[in-house]
């Protein structure tokens, strides 16, 4: 098994650029390999630039056959019917207040960057490498849960919710 180090691949996914969530940009991953996401919720323009981790306002993963894509799209199916993925239905209830977000006044934007792993997570034909891969993708959203927690878990509940974690990872 490829050997992780999970520094590198946080860095990895740090040094890739925003990019606004939209159904066209999340089909241009490319690929339906799982692998771990962020998402930015702000009024600045953060279009093409690097993730600072004060950004970030929810991490989340898929392990799922058919990837990061298709969680992205149940996270877009939340945001606009409060139904597909349980951060997307929160965004949906408690930030918008059950109005879609495409029909929103709001000035604030979604922003997403992702890193894919190429794996197998077809249960018929994974192999015991494939699954350990799938290991090391949950690992590696923990890692970074970790990393923003170490950095603001002590802030105050107005500055990040009140486990210092990303605000859309409370439930």
């Amino acid at each position: 098994m490829e050997s992780w180090d999970m520094d590198k691949r946080i860095n990895e996914l740090l040094s890739r650029k925003w990019a606004l969530l939209t159904r066209k940009n999340v089909k241009a991953i490319g690929n339906s390999y799982p692998g771990v996401y962020i998402l930015a919720y702000t009024e600045k323009d953060i279009k093409d630039q690097v993730p600072a981790l004060h950004d970030v306002y929810y991490i989340g993963m898929s392990n799922a056959k058919a990837g990061l894509q298709s969680r992205l799209n149940q996270f877009m199916d939340g945001i606009e019917k409060g139904k597909g993925h349980s951060a997307g239905n929160r965004f949906f209830k408690k930030i918008n207040n059950g109005i879609p977000y495409s029909g929103s006044s709001k000035k604030e934007k979604l922003y997403f960057c992702a890193l894919t792993i190429e794996t197998n997570g077809y249960k018929e034909t994974r192999t015991p490498e494939d699954l350990r891969m799938m290991g090391e993708i949950c690992r590696l959203e923990y890692y970074l849960m970790a990393k923003f927690k170490s950095q603001f878990g002590s802030k105050t509940l107005s500055e990040v919710n009140n486990y210092g974690e990303p605000e859309l990872n409370k439930k």
